[in-house]
C-alpha cells in the first residue's frame, strides 16, 4: 500500500483481516525519519520501520505512522575586512535527493554576521556570489567533510542533528588609476600591473592590462580594480618614444 500525504496527512485504505498479530512495516523516504507510531491511541514500539499489532475478533484498529523530515544545520559566517556589504550566496544539494536550491544573501555589521539554516541532510554545492568591490580571500567549514574548489565554491556534507559552520571572507578591493601624459604628441601606451604579492587571493587575476590613449597631451586608465597587495607596474614604450619619470601617491579618491 502507498500514501501519498496531502497537507501534511494522507489516508491509506481499509482493510479486512482476520483477527491474529500482524507486521506493519514502513519503507521511509530518503531525507525522512519515523519518529512515532500510534494504534488506537496506544504507543506501538518501532523496530527497524516495522510495528507489531494484534487485531482481536470484530475489532477495528487504526495506527497513525508519524514522520518528521531529517535535517542538519549549517551556519554559514561572514567576515569582512575594510567595511560592509550584502553578500550573495547560493546553496544547491547535488548527488543522491539533488535538485533542491536556494539563494541566501547576509549584511555585515561591523565585519562579521551569520546566516543560520536548517537543512535535509546530503551533499551540497555552496558558492558566494561575491559582491562588487570585494575579494574572497578565503573559505573553510568545519565540523564536517568537505571539498574546497575554485571561485568561492564549497562542496559540504550536511549530517542529521550536526551542524556544519563555514566561514567566507572577503576584503574591499583598492583601485589605481594611471595618468599619462606625453611631450611633442599623443600615442596609445599599454600597461602591464602585475601583484606579486605573497599568497594569492581567490579573486582578481594576478597581472592585469590597461591601455592609454592620449588626447591634448594627457590621458588615463580609469579606475582598476585590485586586490590588496603590491605591484609591479610596467609601460611598454612605442617606438620613438623614450620613458621620463613617474610618480605615485594615494590621494586621488574618483
Amino acid at each position: 500500500e502507498t500514501i501519498t500525504t496531502t497537507g501534511n496527512q494522507g489516508i491509506g485504505v481499509d482493510h479486512e483481516l482476520k483477527p491474529g498479530t500482524y507486521a506493519i512495516y514502513q519503507k521511509t523516504p530518503l531525507d525522512w525519519q519515523l519518529t512515532s507510531v500510534e494504534c488506537n491511541g496506544v504507543p506501538t514500539g518501532i523496530v527497524d520501520g516495522t510495528i507489531t499489532t494484534s487485531l482481536d475478533p470484530g475489532q477495528t484498529k487504526t495506527c497513525v505512522f508519524k514522520n518528521k523530515i531529517k535535517e542538519g544545520n549549517l551556519i554559514i559566517n561572514k567576515h569582512t575586512i575594510g567595511g560592509n556589504d550584502k553578500f550573495y550566496f547560493d546553496i544547491n544539494r547535488i548527488g543522491q535527493g539533488g535538485g533542491t536550491r536556494q539563494s541566501e544573501s547576509i549584511t555585515t555589521v561591523n565585519g562579521l554576521k551569520d546566516l543560520p539554516l536548517t537543512l535535509a541532510p546530503g551533499t551540497y554545492n555552496i558558492s558566494e556570489i561575491v559582491t562588487d568591490g570585494w575579494v574572497l580571500t578565503d573559505f573553510t567549514c568545519s565540523n564536517t567533510t568537505y571539498d574546497k574548489a575554485q571561485n568561492g565554491v564549497i562542496n559540504v556534507i550536511i549530517v542529521d542533528t550536526k551542524t556544519t559552520i563555514c566561514d567566507f571572507y572577503n576584503t574591499k578591493k583598492g583601485g589605481l588609476k594611471i595618468f599619462k601624459e606625453t611631450i611633442g604628441g599623443n600615442e596609445t601606451f599599454n600597461y602591464k600591473i602585475e601583484n606579486y604579492s605573497q599568497g594569492q587571493n581567490v579573486g582578481l587575476p594576478k597581472t592585469q592590462t590597461a591601455t592609454i590613449t592620449t588626447t591634448a597631451n594627457k590621458g588615463d586608465s580609469g579606475l582598476l580594480a585590485l586586490d590588496q597587495g603590491s605591484y609591479n607596474i610596467t609601460e611598454e614604450l612605442p617606438a620613438d618614444w623614450k620613458f621620463d619619470s613617474a610618480t605615485c601617491d594615494s590621494s586621488y579618491t574618483s
